[in-house]
């Protein structure tokens, strides 16, 4: 045993233990992100003097470059732990300008403490135990309570954490160091993919079970990195009553996938899990519903299309982790503690890919996050600009910017359907398309209804999730994105969306008639309830 010093810093009913990493609010621990933890320290150090913004940029990201916007989202999310808000700003006080201080009177204790060995120097035994009361206390956190009827980015958070957190990564690994079993269980290493089974009415979907799985069995198999069961192995189970842990023994493998399709109408809903064989333990759950109008389209119009990408490492475990804690907000079960492997740095970039963040927004944040980050990098943004959204109607202050933008002469593409599924919403565009037509914005209309959403700024940044570029979206809505700042990241949404332009058609710009114009400005002035 060594004799250490601690600091620590109380402010009201906070605690702040730098050296572990740790903020107590009644002697429960309180989950913050690694930049917003930094931040905070970097604030309380400096208790009632003003921190510059270029000084906490150097701090924060000391070897990157970052947009400004960056420091904003950080703040906010540092708000939020806190509980403050930009009205009382109990604790974080915005300098106009010139950047932040910490508000409330600091109380710094100086604690003499007997420091214990390190987990690897310790008993086996002691490491373990350690480890596990580490878990503990990481579960805490994820079952905390956050204020706030959050029942609406569920829904989006669902989505995502099912496209992100793909079979890939729960299966084999989740780069970063989340493990999808508990502490001490083996990963799994050997699976079979089950025919999916179909619920309810018979309406000829039998097939699409073993049709399903095949496909999956296909792109697991190509990976290379897990011994997968073949399709010629799981047809006796189609149509046929299971048992899967017995499916799994037989088929001699450490887990079994299995599904369920449910129809209602056009819309089809698909829920799969991952049963673990030896103890048939549910390792993973989760499901999508995917509508008709991806596939045949409707009444006559073309397949709608959409952007989906696959996560892994600290940004699909922040999307769980925001998910979790709006999941117990809104009154549902907690999920089962997921092992933490020791020693890893779950802010580092994943292998293979560049640095992403995980971005929520609505009425729950601090400040206005994706909004904010939009208009910074529209100020900031050099030579392109390329945009994909299925409805496009911005505020004043995004479209200024925009315009501002295209005006220093950046070449900005727009891509928006011809026609939405929203024919409100393609009324009240117009008059921001043509502002920004005649600021030189080239705007493409695509013959059919694209749903997905990203925004790339030259070569440094880009922006996917569910945020739509309308005002209802970005400062109502329960939303969240990804924010890219890797090059292959970048390079992949850029052709996405160029790929987009040529089948798409100019924007007629023409001024408006006198009643359509006036029918225009009236629809604006609701755009909020639309």
């Amino acid at each position: 045993m060594l004799t250490d010093t601690k600091n620590l810093y109380q402010f009201g009913p906070f605690e702040l233990d730098p050296a572990e990493r740790l903020l107590v609010f009644n002697r429960r621990a309180v989950p913050v992100t690694p930049k917003a933890f930094d931040m905070l320290v970097f604030l309380v150090e400096r208790s009632g003097h003003l921190c510059q913004k270029d000084e906490l940029m150097k701090a924060l990201w000391p070897d990157s470059f970052v947009e400004e916007g960056n420091l904003s989202v950080t703040v906010s999310s540092l708000r939020k732990v806190l509980g403050d808000d930009r009205g009382q700003q109990r604790y974080i006080e915005t300098v106009s300008k010139r950047g932040y201080r910490f508000a409330a009177a600091v109380n710094h204790v100086i604690q003499e403490d007997q420091a214990e060995a390190p987990l690897e120097a310790r008993p086996k035994k002691q490491a373990i135990a350690a480890r596990m009361e580490l878990l503990t206390e990481k579960q805490a956190l994820l079952n905390s309570n956050f204020p706030g009827p959050l029942v609406w980015r569920l829904a989006t958070l669902a989505a995502i954490v099912v496209i992100a957190i793909v079979f890939m990564a729960r299966i084999v690994r989740v780069k970063g160091g989340i493990t999808p079993q508990p502490v001490g269980n083996p990963k799994v290493q050997s699976l079979a993919v089950l025919p999916f089974q179909t619920v309810g009415e018979k309406t000829g979907d039998e097939y699409v079970g073993i049709a399903m799985a095949d496909a999956l069995i296909t792109k697991l198999g190509n990976s290379g990195k897990i011994v997968i069961r073949p399709t010629s192995a799981i047809q006796k189970y189609a149509g046929a009553p299971r048992d899967v842990k017995a499916s799994g023994v037989e088929q001699g493998v450490d887990a079994v996938l299995d599904g369920r399709i449910q129809r209602e109408g056009d819309r089809v809903r698909v829920t799969v899990q991952l049963t673990r064989v030896r103890d048939g333990v549910q390792l993973w759950a989760g499901g999508r519903n995917l509508a008709a109008e991806y596939f045949t389209g409707l009444h006559g119009a073309k397949p709608w299309r959409d952007l989906s990408f696959d996560l892994q490492g600290p940004v699909a475990t922040a999307a769980a982790s925001q998910f979790e804690a709006d999941w117990v907000a809104a009154g549902g079960r907690p999920a089962a503690p997921a092992g933490v492997s020791p020693g890893v740095d779950t802010s580092a970039p994943q292998r293979g890919g560049g640095r992403a963040q995980f971005l929520p927004s609505g009425p729950d944040q601090a400040e206005d996050t994706v909004h904010a980050l939009l208009i910074d990098a529209c100020f900031h943004v050099r030579e392109r600009l390329l945009i994909v959204t299925p409805y496009f109607v911005p505020d004043t202050g995004l479209e200024t910017a925009m315009r501002l933008a295209a005006r220093r002469g950046v070449k900005i593409d727009l891509c928006i359907p011809a026609v939405s599924n929203h024919r409100l919403a393609d009324f009240a565009r117009n008059r921001a398309l043509r502002a920004l037509g005649t600021a030189g914005v080239s705007i493409h209309l695509l013959p059919y209804m694209n749903h997905g959403k990203a925004v790339v700024f030259d070569e440094s940044l880009a922006i996917s999730g569910s945020v739509n570029l309308d005002s209802r979206s970005l400062l109502l809505n329960y939303e969240c994105a990804v924010v890219f700042y890797g090059a292959r990241e970048i390079d992949w949404l850029a052709n996405w969306i160029q790929d987009l332009i040529p089948e798409a058609q100019p924007f007629d710009g023409r001024p408006p008639g006198l009643w359509r114009d006036i029918g225009e400005g009236l629809l604006l002035t609701v755009a909020y309830q639309l």
